[in-house]
């Protein structure tokens, strides 16, 4: 964290390739509330988060609502640092949509049943740290990048 209160951001805000695309591809009133989220992400860190994630393999990571049905999945590699996995809508209707769903998808677990618990993003004021899980997604998501043009018929 840095520099005194109101002066510049307390944390360091980023986006993944993936988050980036998402939120390139959005406009008006979805694109002024990433811009919103990205700001108080800077200034409060984890608190600007609504819930963190629960069951294996997504239990460091949290949501941050946007409008409408509009999600922001984070990540903290550091205390300071908020990482931008994925911007999307919750589509339960539609799958490939879904934001949850690419996701899991890109992290290799199961959907999690309905019954799952939303628990409080910071504990104790602190984010679920984890530095190694970007990098594992990383690679997952090169992996799945890999065989999706592997898996391609030629010439397209």
């Amino acid at each position: 964290m840095s520099g005194p209160r109101g002066s510049e951001p307390l944390f360091d805000v980023w986006l993944t390739r993936e988050a980036a695309e998402d939120v390139k591809a959005l406009l008006g009133a979805q694109a002024r509330a990433v811009k919103q989220a990205r700001a108080e992400l800077q200034r409060i860190g984890c608190r600007a988060a609504h819930y963190r994630l629960s069951g294996a393999g997504v239990e460091h990571l949290c949501v941050l609502r946007l409008r409408d049905n509009f999600r922001m999945v984070l990540l903290f590699p550091a205390e300071d640092e908020v990482t931008v996995l994925l911007v999307g809508p919750h589509e339960r209707e539609n799958p490939d949509l879904d934001v949850y769903r690419r996701l899991y998808e890109a992290l290799g677990v199961e959907v999690p049943d309905d019954d799952h618990r939303r628990p409080a993003c910071c504990e104790d004021g602190h984010p679920p740290v984890d530095p190694g899980l970007l990098e594992r997604l990383i690679d997952r998501t090169k992996e799945l990048t890999q065989q999706r043009r592997r898996a391609r018929p030629s010439g397209t």
